[in-house]
């Protein structure tokens, strides 16, 4: 998302149907600078919405990318991360929080095992979606 913004913005961020960010902060940008990126998507097409949640954006433009990686990425940050959320039981929590938290999960893992073009951005991020996942799980009700 590409434009001059004060990072008031808070966003939230369907993939193909799918939440990746929930409540996601953007940055305070000059024109034509990024105020919001999302990277370690799988490689392939794939149908965006952003869902402005709060405060204002300016939006110069959007941009799609598609990007080479040579060679292999380290994604000891996302094995961290996954280690570091263990293995709660989805029977504790909320479904819609639970979808969240598992698709972030999964998202983690198929990056752990290989995903083709992913580069360090990527890693990063997908370790952080998982993470904010993680903390936004809500306990189901007795």
């Amino acid at each position: 998302v590409i434009g001059g913004n004060d990072g008031s913005a808070v966003l939230d961020v369907l993939v193909d149907g799918r939440s990746v960010a929930r409540n996601a902060k953007t940055t305070a940008t000059d024109k034509r600078q990024a105020t919001y990126s999302l990277r370690g998507l799988p490689d392939g097409r794939h149908r965006a919405t952003f869902t402005l949640k709060s405060g204002k954006i300016v939006l110069d433009a959007f941009t799609a990318l598609s990007g080479d990686v040579d060679g292999p990425v380290d994604t000891t940050p996302l094995a961290t991360a996954l280690d570091a959320v263990g293995s709660p039981a989805p029977t504790d929590y909320t479904a819609d929080s639970w979808a969240d938290f598992a698709a972030a999960r999964t998202a983690a893992r198929a990056a752990v095992r290989g995903q083709k073009g992913l580069d360090v951005l990527g890693v990063g991020q997908l370790a952080s979606r998982l993470v904010d996942a993680y903390d936004r799980l809500v306990r189901a009700e007795p």
